[in-house]
């Protein structure tokens, strides 16, 4: 792990290599990461990414490779919650967030527009 100007824990491209190899590091997991999250893995704290990556331990993983297509369908790989998620059938994840605007009043929102500041909001929780 390396730290950031701030102090933020960040993943280092040498853990993500340990956990993952460089074949699934560069064919599948950093393109995905940027394509769902729409960020670098390595600008993202390993806190962040261990609640949505399922780590698999190296036997489970030797237990999986040996297996055929057959066995591979009905195997479980220990992922729970994230064993299986929806996606959009049209417009992929920022359809979610179209559709989302379409029923919160519309002044909430303010597309194409050049942001000069923010105001802090109370926490509600």
């Amino acid at each position: 792990m390396k730290r950031s100007q701030r102090g933020i824990q960040r993943i280092s491209r040498t853990g993500l290599l340990k956990h993952f190899g460089p074949t699934i590091l560069d064919v599948f997991f950093k393109p995905y990461t940027k394509k769902v999250w729409t960020v670098d893995p390595t600008k993202m704290s390993p806190n962040w990414v261990g609640t949505r990556v399922a780590k698999l331990p190296q036997q489970k993983l030797e237990e999986l490779c040996a297996m055929n297509q057959e066995e591979l369908a009905t195997a479980d790989f220990g992922w729970g919650p994230n064993s299986c998620f929806t996606f959009p059938t049209y417009g992929g994840t920022g359809n979610v967030w179209n559709s989302m605007t379409k029923k919160l009043p519309k002044d909430w929102f303010r597309f194409n527009s050049k942001v000069d500041s923010l105001r802090k909001m109370q926490k509600c929780y």
